[in-house]
């Protein structure tokens, strides 16, 4: 199985997590601007816990073997 096949769960509810979320609207950028800033701004922040847990999940693997 893949590290993608494996997480994909993971970095799916993300995703949805993500298109769900209200951001707040800049006056400068405007809705658009401001929600697609929002959500990859959100993205970068989360992306740390799609890495921990697929450390943890290889970790558990590793020790199993």
């Amino acid at each position: 199985m893949t590290f993608m096949e494996r997480d994909a769960p993971v970095v799916d509810e993300t995703i949805r997590a993500l298109a769900k979320t209200k951001f707040v609207q800049d006056p400068m950028a405007g809705l658009k601007y401001s929600r697609a800033t929002g959500i990859i701004r959100s993205a970068y922040k989360r992306h740390g816990r799609t890495l921990e847990t697929a450390l943890r999940k290889l970790t558990r693997e590793q020790q199993a073997a």
